[in-house]
């Protein structure tokens, strides 16, 4: 039987609303949805195609320069953006690619370490 990965690109977007990109939203949202459709049509017809989606959060990439902040005030925290890179996505897609993901289909893959980490309080 034929075999093989099918892997859609969707974003953080997709998993949770964010201010001002409505649109952007709902599509990456059809993306993760469209994707296990497809997995569960797959394993329904035995064809051994596997379908998965990843949704990377904020990667340093054209789309976000001059959108990135280095330090984002949030009442008395301070809250630093951290920034994945290619590479993050990448090794994703390569596992997801090769044999070592055989047994894995219809899963969102979410590559975003964590939004954001606590640098302490704002100095008073």
């Amino acid at each position: 039987p034929a075999r093989g990965s099918i892997i859609n690109m969707s974003s953080i977007g997709g998993q949770r609303a964010l201010q001002t990109v409505g649109a952007y939203c709902t599509s990456k949202a059809a993306v993760a949805n469209l994707t296990k459709a497809l997995a569960i049509e797959c394993a329904e017809k035995r064809e051994f195609i596997r379908v998965n989606s990843i949704h990377p959060g904020t990667i340093a990439t054209p789309m976000v320069s001059g959108f990135e902040s280095d330090v984002e005030e949030k009442g008395e925290v301070r809250v630093k953006l951290l920034l994945g890179e290619a590479d993050d996505v990448g090794h994703m897609m390569v596992y997801l690619a090769s044999d070592e993901s055989k047994f894995v289909s219809g899963s969102e893959f979410v590559i975003d370490s964590t939004a954001s980490i606590t640098e302490g309080l704002v100095p008073g």
